[in-house]
């Protein structure tokens, strides 16, 4: 974010469930969000963060900068299921559905050694105002 009050402006690209944005909103900012929508490429390269970040051009916001970051992250089965049940697309499934598709999941990762790694890439773009 640039600048830590009303003065500053935030665009966030890739809201998501919108849990970083109180965050910005707090500040009292100028905050515009955009959540690309459902398409987006299962790889998220190095040129699909520029995509992202050139939106900002379009909203009057210049000195560009966009960043992707790698990790992993172990996971148990039950913690794995934990996460899952923080995603909005299984909070919507109905509850019997969500449980029968958690347990599947759930002994999947247990038969195949316990533990399932999840690979996560993180996108950051940074401009302006």
């Amino acid at each position: 974010m640039i600048g830590g009050n009303q003065d500053g402006h935030v665009l966030e690209i890739g809201m998501g469930t919108g849990k970083a944005t109180q965050t910005f909103l707090d500040t009292h900012c100028h905050f515009v969000g955009i959540e690309p929508g459902e398409n987006h490429p299962v790889e998220f390269s190095n040129a699909d963060a520029k995509r992202l970040a050139d939106k900002a051009l379009a909203y009057g916001f210049g000195d560009v900068k966009h960043m992707l970051y790698h990790a992993a992250k172990d996971f148990t089965a039950d913690e794995y299921i934990s996460l899952l049940r923080t995603y909005p697309d299984h909070m919507k499934l109905e509850s019997a559905a969500c449980e029968k598709l958690f347990e599947g999941i759930f002994h999947a990762i247990v038969d195949n050694g316990g533990t399932m790694t999840v690979y996560y890439t993180m996108d950051l773009e940074l401009a302006r105002k």
